[in-house]
């Protein structure tokens, strides 16, 4: 079988057992006999009759896992009838074995350390099966059933981690990941983003009116539907108390003495008038919003010193559907995140999760902030090390947002001096010029260099999908803030209504206000359900790429010499919302600029019941400027799994010459990412076939996205 990672993991006869330090995974394979999962090798992509051929000899496909390898169900006592009767396109079958299971960093340490931990079950379990595995798992662990916390087909436990061996055998465990706490990420953006630029032969603004955001952060100024922030008028409809729940008689609690979640509250649709800067209006300021509060106590450990308390995220919960799916209902189909975890790869606790809700809800965008991990540590100074991703940012489904720098460049820091601030204030993080001398909102076009950058692991995906400004951000001040709990790192304020804030936490509801606005041009537009791919890829068909800084000092600047292309420091570059609304607006006057929205019936496939491509004519007309760039951007919902599990291809031909999305002049195929782009510069007039071709579908069928314009 070909050299696969699976949840971490290399396959165990090439060696990754032995890395392991815990005495217990020394874990022999099970037979088949005992065994109901396994993983096949296929010559290729599976076609319809294919997939037949294996359900007819009991072969459920549960997830794709590279390389043309399967994770199956199987029931049958021998692996026999696959290697001999399917020997045209089955070249290879496996069990499943432990070695998988269980994450790389957890089979390190001693085995008397205790580990929070999540036990993700395949799949195919049942319900009725679930309190009997329930039952294998306690006894395993040598816990009380009680104490075993399930939530969608995944369970909860603390154990020694000698018992996570034992956990690995239990034949219904796919994966075993460990429990990590999630945090928050901590008027001259929008001007950055182009937000509030009239578009179209009538010049209209659109503010997002109609739609609804959900913010689920640490909570909503007072706590109350009365009372708060000016800067939100009367559209707040709800507030949710997750945290701090009723209990005892005693109502609930959604009051924000954090500060962070009212400040997001306002980068989403915010607007107010501060007594030096003016007026201070998002994106999406005539939206109305629902707010979830998370916040349920501070951890103090750090000291008796408010600016070091990290606020509690309780109420976030264990279930994706139940954060996601509620205010859903209420009529939210944007829910933007600014908090996560420590950087990680894609893991079933947390990215699978996410992205399972996603594939079953396709019309709800989900935003996650990238993390503030960001470091330039290594051995190339100038340059922010990869893979700091946050393990909900890695979610393929998820519009992923970093950081680039605000344009502030004259706001002073307490904490600098009375200065504007560096990064090197960071000093164990940003050690190394030119990033420690570097003012952090002095330059749009470079990056925040606290932003998590991607790309994601194991398979390489391109992450951050876009940035915005997130350094000096100025937004709405919870009154009911702890005294001195922020401080004024970012900057002081003349004005105790708003207050400075940083981070991709601040990047993101700016993304999501941008998000509301296009959902609301679109249904202005005469697209009532607009799926969340086709708002992702007008987003992303719209965003600019970055120029980089540092030049004078790193040759390469700070992405290397192919800033054009998507790259994993701001992925597909910074959102511009005025050309991603020009998308929707002029759509209706040329065929220069488009959008088309593939669901139903359209959706491709590799089964009898779909097609498998769908093609689009661009037309360049004869009298267009000599320089123009054609882009167009294929956006997809994934099913989940850490791999791709549905590919498809973004193939864009004409005046005799192909491109491939995200493969430049190359000829290859993107094998990795559902987002796909091809960017065509100085393109002649005439005729462009934009076809998107199925490669390989493991779940049929698949909806899709696509955008397009010609620009000069």
């Amino acid at each position: 079988m070909h050299h696969i990672q699976i949840n971490g993991n290399s396959r165990p006869d090439e060696g990754a057992a032995s890395t392991a330090s815990l005495s217990t995974f020394a874990v022999p394979p099970p037979s088949v006999a005992i065994s109901n999962y396994i993983l096949i090798q296929t010559k290729g992509p599976l076609s319809a009759q294919q997939k037949q051929e294996l359900r007819d000899k009991d072969v459920e496909i549960l997830e794709y896992k590279g390389e043309d390898v399967y994770l199956c169900g199987y029931k049958p006592t021998t692996l026999e009838p696959l290697i001999s009767n399917l020997r045209d396109f089955v070249t290879d079958a496996e069990v499943y074995h432990p070695d998988y299971v269980v994450e790389p960093d957890l089979k390190t340490g001693n085995d008397d350390d205790e580990a929070e931990v999540e036990v993700a079950l395949h799949d195919n379990i049942g319900d009725n099966d679930m309190s009997r595995v329930v039952n294998d798992i306690a006894a395993q662990a040598d816990i009380p059933v009680a104490n075993v916390e399930l939530h969608d087909r995944k369970a909860c436990v603390k154990v020694p981690k000698s018992k996570l061996a034992q956990l690995a055998r239990i034949d219904e465990v796919k994966a075993i990941n460990e429990v990590h706490t999630r945090r928050i990420f901590n008027n001259v953006a929008c001007g950055i983003l182009e937000a509030h630029t009239p578009v179209g032969t009538a010049n209209t603004t659109y503010k997002g009116k109609g739609q609804v955001v959900c913010v689920a952060d640490t909570g909503f100024d007072t706590g109350s539907l009365a009372g708060y922030h000016e800067a939100f008028g009367d559209r707040v409809i709800s507030l949710h108390a997750r945290g701090r729940p009723a209990a005892r008689g005693e109502p609930g609690n959604s009051d924000d003495p954090d500060g962070h979640g009212t400040h997001v509250c306002g980068s989403v649709l915010g607007k107010g008038d501060h007594a030096e800067e003016g007026e201070i209006e998002a994106p999406a300021s005539e939206a109305k919003l629902v707010m979830q509060s998370l916040f349920d106590k501070f951890d103090k450990s750090r000291g008796p010193d408010p600016k070091s308390w990290n606020a509690g995220l309780g109420g976030i919960g264990n279930s994706y559907p139940d954060l996601f799916g509620g205010v859903f209902r209420e009529g939210a189909t944007i829910h933007t995140n600014s908090w996560g975890g420590p950087p990680q790869p894609y893991v079933e606790r947390e990215s699978a999760r996410i992205d399972s809700y996603l594939w079953g809800n396709k019309d709800m965008t989900v935003l996650f902030a990238a993390g503030n991990s960001g470091v330039d540590i290594d051995r190339h100074p100038g340059h922010v090390d990869p893979h700091s991703l946050s393990p909900q940012a890695v979610s393929k489904n998820v519009i992923t947002v970093g950081a680039s720098e605000n344009c502030r460049p004259n706001v002073k820091s307490p904490v600098a001096g009375n200065k504007p601030l560096v990064y090197g204030a960071w000093r164990s993080k940003f050690p190394f010029g030119p990033i420690s001398v570097d003012n952090v909102a002095d330059n749009p076009e470079g990056m925040a260099a606290f932003s998590s950058r991607g790309p994601t692991r194991p398979d390489g995906r391109i992450k951050p999908d876009v940035v915005a400004p997130g350094t000096t951000i100025l937004s709405a001040r919870s009154s009911q803030i702890e005294p001195g709990h922020h401080g004024e790192s970012w900057g002081h304020s003349n004005d105790a209504r708003w207050m400075y804030l940083g981070g991709t936490s601040m990047a993101t509801p700016l993304v999501a206000g941008c998000c509301a606005v296009i959902r609301g041009a679109l249904v202005d537009n005469h697209v009532p359900r607009p799926s969340a791919a086709l708002i992702k890829a007008l987003l992303i068909n719209g965003a600019v790429p970055m120029k980089g800084q540092y030049k004078q000092a790193l040759p390469n600047g700070e992405f290397g010499p192919s800033v054009d292309a998507p790259n994993p420091n701001s992925g597909f570059g910074r959102v511009n919302l005025a050309n991603s609304l020009r998308n929707i607006v002029a759509n209706q006057e040329s065929t220069v600029y488009g959008y088309q929205d593939v669901t139903g019936d359209q959706s491709l496939g590799m089964d009898d019941q779909h097609r498998g491509e769908h093609a689009v004519t661009v037309d360049i007309p004869e009298d267009s400027p000599a320089a123009l760039t054609l882009k167009v951007t294929l956006v997809w919902t994934d099913f989940p799994g850490e791999r791709l599990q549905n590919d498809l291809d973004l193939i864009v031909a004409g005046a005799g010459v192909e491109k491939h999305g995200n493969q430049g002049d190359g000829s290859g195929f993107d094998r990795v990412n559902n987002v796909e782009q091809v960017v065509w510069k100085n393109v002649k007039p005439g005729s462009y076939t934009v076809t998107v071709r199925a490669c390989r579908t493991t779940k049929d069928p698949q909806p899709f996205a696509l955008a397009w314009r010609a620009f000069a």
